[in-house]
């Protein structure tokens, strides 16, 4: 779920699953991934309230796993 925001603007809607897959064939796809983007629509645009739960989200899980693989994360990020 760490991703830009999204809706509205085609360039924030995400590839296929099928074209990531294809194109990043050395990466793993998590389970339950869609084929499609589910989150983005061409009339709705995510609210700034939205962006700043999923980045809590995704903080929260970073810091609730141990030191090393906190630090495996920051750096797939950067």
């Amino acid at each position: 779920n760490l991703r830009e925001m999204y809706g509205v603007h085609t360039c924030d809607q995400r590839r296929t699953r099928s074209y990531i897959k294809a194109t990043f064939s050395e990466f793993s796809i998590e389970h339950g991934f869609s084929e499609n983007d589910l989150l983005w629509e061409a009339d709705v645009r995510e609210t700034d309230e939205h962006i700043a739960g999923r980045a809590k989200q995704v903080l929260d899980l970073v810091f609730s796993e141990d030191k090393e693989t906190c630090m495996l994360y920051f750096f797939n990020i950067l």
